[in-house]
């Protein structure tokens, strides 16, 4: 074994250091790719899956954190999903489940992927930033009439329902990107 290599056992070794019992993923994604023929889907320079080409971040760079174009559609499916979140058993608490959170990786990737690999870095803030700005939204406008709220909490779901999500009583819209 050489340090560096991308090989199975390598990662199975660092997981065990971290104290990580289960590789089973780890042996689902090795199968995967061996089916599709490939040693282990890793580029061997930059250890990026296929997919996530354009996703490598040196340290330090932040040059990729800046607002591109997204459209109406998908920004819309972002601020509906944070509203599901907020309206649904979790309260707009982040986290859940195993599948969730695998789910809601996909569902992130999937608008990722769509872009070219140049472009995907940028997207990615882009949309986590639509997300983040909905959320900080929705609870100041829960807080406007539940004080002590606190995202996870139970709170009345009319405070959103009944004003449009805080949009028609508050006056604003949902994150608006000005490029």
């Amino acid at each position: 074994m050489r340090v560096g290599e991308v090989n199975q056992q390598n990662y199975k070794s660092y997981l065990s250091l971290l104290g990580i019992k289960d590789s089973g993923m780890l042996d689902a994604l090795w199968k995967k790719d061996e089916t599709q023929g490939g040693k282990a889907g890793f580029d061997p320079k930059t250890g990026v899956l296929p997919g996530y080409e354009g996703m490598y971040v040196e340290a330090g760079d932040t040059s990729w954190h800046k607002i591109v174009p997204v459209s109406d559609e998908v920004r819309n499916k972002i601020i509906a999903e944070v509203r599901e979140n907020y309206l649904g058993q979790r309260n707009g608490q982040l986290g859940g489940t195993d599948a969730e959170c695998q789910e809601y990786t996909d569902n992130h990737m999937a608008l990722v992927r769509a872009k070219p690999p140049s472009e995907r870095l940028s997207y990615s803030w882009t949309l986590s930033q639509i997300r983040a700005q909905e959320r900080t939204r929705l609870t100041n406008y829960i807080r406007r009439y539940n004080a002590g709220w606190e995202p996870g909490q139970p709170f009345d779901k009319s405070i959103l329902t009944n004003s449009d999500f805080g949009v028609s009583d508050f006056g604003a819209r949902a994150f608006d990107i000005s490029i």
